[in-house]
């Protein structure tokens, strides 16, 4: 299939999603005939309390209804009650005839229900026309009836457990926005998208309607809904076809086939056999709409034929991979397939392939200078087919195995039509990584969001969370809830889709637990996802709102008045009251006095490398990969021992691949550059004493890791620390942890001796009774939060801002400051924290 005739294909289909619509993003939905009668969906109105109708003439319910084409469509949509006993009921029979019925009266509706589409529906009670005027869509009819003594209704939906009028059967619909109206009034209205457990509010008024064995759509966007489960074979073959969404499954001999849009299986012969030896090969190729399985290491690529069920000139000659575990991409903007990474032979690798699936001829290209050699990463385009983006994984610098492999989260674009890699961010900088990706990812361009499933790799028994990662503000945020999953190296897989015509997105997962066979589930999660706060209404009533809204008000004036009267004492001191020295220096310095100007003739590490010039300009971009890290070996190297940095360990951590020669010229050629840079900052010193490299800063170009080494030094070798010492430190580490966007093995072991330095001295500080300031709640509350910043789990400082809280009387806060705690101990080390709030 060519590409004019893949594009007609894409708008044929868009143009059958418009027509008949995408599925119901919120709303109500009953259970109908499918489940038994116990487990059938009911709502009734102002919290099972009749309306009043007094002296209104007119009382109107207003609703959009949704049929769902199940197989047993009759049923009530609604029964209203009168005081008179009598119902007026709104039925569906299988045949789609609509009706309204008044007692044992029913009039017909000549239009039929929209399946599979939104219906709008209002009947009028009309008091003193004695009439009922009841709207479908766009046909009216009108209903005589006698509505003397009319003094109140009940409504309910679907199932009715009302004594004299029950029922159970319950049409296949969903609701959403019911209206009441007195008159031409509205009175209440009911989204029903956020909701409570059985329970819902109206958004005027927060008046209750009751929901009994509810299933709200929204929550489809927060839990994963397993619709499928296989038994395979071992390394498993797996793709989806988002225009037929399909889920692919490959084994061999035998293809399975399962649709997302009616839930069934379709099991297919084929030849020749194909034995998938390493996950995964099996790819759908959206420009010619077939399935593509490819061998990399051997450079074939084999077309199925759905016709005739076989696999073009397929030869069984696949080798042991080098690029286990890479990930894959086929853009329609040029018709090839893209491969990234992998593992084998105890490599890993930064390899790029470019593949043309029209002429099959193959590009090679190493990116290991600019992303670090990795497997188990993540991959996806965008829906041009001229950008990929490529998530974290696991590997290790010049991709060697003994060389202590880690877990990466950084983020790069590439474009496909220059092959320009673009470092973008790392998604988790500032805590310890634990996590891997699906093979895929999911990119949302209009909203720059990017979805990917996360899994710890460092236990067995494991869960997969969605991942939300925003390209703007570079933060990323767990969405839903999890998935179950085994982790066992190459014998375990997971993967993302997206379908924009069911708008859902698809977690497949894969794995074994017996080395013989892979199990594999299917998941589907409504799109956009959310989180679980995202759907829980505010349940708090009206009146209590405004009460909350007036005290409020009170506390904001009352706090005014009291920072008016503080400001007039400070600036009319009394003379004779005396005020004691560790008052006046603790409040001035913390309240008032910053001891560093950072962003002028500086080099700063902390928070992220920056290099800011005399004039005060911002430099940082200046800096090329290379020249950055030698800076910073230099100052790392320096501050350390004074000695500096030998030639060799240079060209060991940054040449490893040139000559001894080719290493000098480098090494010549960038010295020099950082020294053409650096003099924008000052009279900066490089030299080079006995084969050893040393950086000298002058007295005016500031260095936060320096001073910070210099200040540690300080509070260690005093029995009482300087308060002045104390906070010029608890200044800086406000700005962040060491180098987090720097990643490698050779900045690690610095990070960890820093942080120990820092960890070791701070709670020197704060156990120490005889300073001046062990009372300070302020000083004890930073400390805490420094050490925190250091290590997101550590049981002291977590012990020290709780019990800093209580004591400042926030109670409440340190309440949920634990809670946030215990949280993020049990996500990082996949066990609850054992320990208890320590109140002194």
């Amino acid at each position: 299939m060519n590409i004019t005739r893949y594009n007609a294909l894409l708008l044929f289909l868009l143009v059958i999603s418009l027509i008949y619509g995408q599925p119901p993003k919120s709303g109500l939905s009953f259970y109908s005939h499918n489940h038994n009668i116990d487990s059938r969906t009911s709502l009734i109105l102002n919290n099972n309390v009749p309306y009043q109708l007094g002296e209104r003439d007119n009382f109107s319910v207003e609703l959009d209804m949704f049929l769902r084409d199940e197989a047993i469509k009759f049923g009530y949509i609604f029964r209203i009650i009168s005081n008179k006993a009598e119902n007026f009921d709104f039925i569906i029979n299988n045949a789609l005839n609509a009706f309204l019925v008044i007692n044992n009266q029913d009039f017909q509706l000549k239009g039929t229900p929209l399946l599979n589409q939104w219906n709008r529906v209002t009947i009028s009670i009309q008091k003193k026309q004695n009439n009922i005027s009841f709207q479908f869509n766009d046909e009216i009819i009108q209903c005589p009836h006698d509505l003397s003594g009319l003094k109140s209704l009940l409504v309910n939906f679907g199932q009715c457990d009302i004594q004299n009028f029950l029922t159970n059967d319950v049409a296949p619909i969903i609701l959403k926005d019911i209206r009441i109206y007195y008159d031409d009034r509205e009175l209440h209205h009911w989204n029903l998208d956020k909701h409570g457990e059985n329970i819902v509010y109206d958004h005027l008024k927060n008046c209750p309607a009751i929901a009994h064995n509810p299933h709200w759509i929204m929550d489809n966007r927060i839990s994963w809904k397993k619709i499928a489960e296989f038994e395979s074979a071992l390394f498993p073959q797996i793709t989806f076809d988002p225009n037929r969404n399909n889920i692919y499954i490959l084994n061999p001999e035998e293809l399975i086939t399962y649709s997302l849009e009616t839930h069934s299986e379709q099991r297919t012969k084929y030849s020749p056999e194909i034995q998938g030896k390493y996950y995964n090969h099996l790819l759908f190729d959206p420009v010619s709409s077939r399935l593509l399985f490819y061998h990399l290491e051997t450079n074939q690529n084999y077309f199925y034929d759905f016709d005739n069920n076989v696999w073009g000139n397929y030869q069984n000659d696949e080798k042991e991979p080098a690029h286990a575990h890479h990930n894959r991409y086929i853009s329609d903007k040029d018709c090839s397939l893209y491969l990234f990474g992998g593992y084998g032979f105890y490599k890993y690798n930064s390899d790029f392939f470019k593949i043309n699936l029209k002429t099959n001829e193959r590009t090679t290209h190493d990116f290991s200078h600019t992303i670090t050699p990795r497997y188990l990463a993540a991959m996806g385009g965008n829906t041009t087919g001229d950008k990929i983006y490529i998530l974290g994984g696991r590997g290790a610098e010049m991709g060697r195995q003994e060389l202590s492999p880690k877990n990466f989260s950084d983020l790069y674009e590439m474009d496909l039509q220059m092959l320009k890699v673009k470092y973008l961010f790392d998604i988790d900088k500032e805590r310890e990584k634990e996590n891997i990706y699906s093979n895929s990812l999911v990119v949302d361009e209009e909203n720059k969001n990017i979805y990917v499933l996360a899994y710890p790799n460092k236990k067995y028994t494991s869960s997969v969370f969605l991942k939300r990662i925003n390209l703007e503000t570079q933060t990323g945020e767990i969405l839903a809830d999890s998935i179950e999953f085994y982790f066992q190296d190459i014998t375990s897989y997971c993967d993302l889709y997206y379908s924009p015509k069911l708008s859902q997105l698809i977690a497949v997962t894969a794995y074994s637990k017996n080395q013989l066979a892979s199990t594999i589930h299917i998941y589907t999660l409504d799109y956009p996802p959310l989180i679980e706060s995202d759907v829980i209404q505010d349940t708090v009533h009206s009146s209590i709102k405004q009460w909350i809204l007036v005290l409020s008000g009170i506390f904001l004036l009352l706090l005014l008045v009291f920072i008016w009267i503080k400001i007039k004492k400070k600036r009319h001191p009394n003379p004779n009251k005396p005020i004691p020295k560790e008052k006046i220096s603790t409040e001035e310095i913390q309240e008032e006095k910053h001891f560093y100007n950072v962003k002028e003739k500086s080099i700063l590490f902390l928070g992220g490398f920056q290099v800011f010039n005399k004039n005060g300009k911002n430099i940082t971009g200046d800096f090329t990969p290379t020249l950055k890290y030698i800076l910073v070996l230099l100052i790392l190297y320096t501050s350390k021992n004074n000695k500096g940095i030998s030639s060799s360990k240079l060209q060991e951590l940054l040449w490893f691949d040139k000559t001894d020669e080719s290493a000098r010229n480098n090494r010549s050629v960038n010295l020099s550059k950082l020294r053409v840079l650096l003099e924008e900052l000052g009279n900066i010193d490089i030299t080079s004493e006995n084969i050893y490299w040393t950086i000298s800063l002058p007295n005016d170009v500031f260095s936060d890791y320096a001073e910070v080494l210099k200040l540690v030094s300080k509070i260690k070798n005093r029995d009482i620390a300087s308060e002045e010492d104390l906070l010029r430190l608890l200044e800086l580490l406000d700005y962040g942890i060491l180098l987090p966007n720097i990643q490698l093995e050779w900045v690690d072991n610095f990070k960890t001796d820093f942080s120990n330095q820092l960890i070791d001295t701070l709670m020197q500080v704060a156990n120490n009774t005889k300073s001046s300031f062990y009372e300070n709640l302020e000083i004890r509350l930073r400390i805490a939060d420094s050490l925190l910043k250091i290590d997101s789990i550590n049981e002291d400082a977590i012990n020290i801002k709780c019990q800093t809280l209580v004591k400042m009387g926030k109670k409440s806060l340190a309440k949920t400051t634990f809670d946030n705690f215990n949280k993020e101990y049990k996500l990082l080390l996949g066990e609850p924290y054992s320990g208890s709030l320590k109140i002194r």
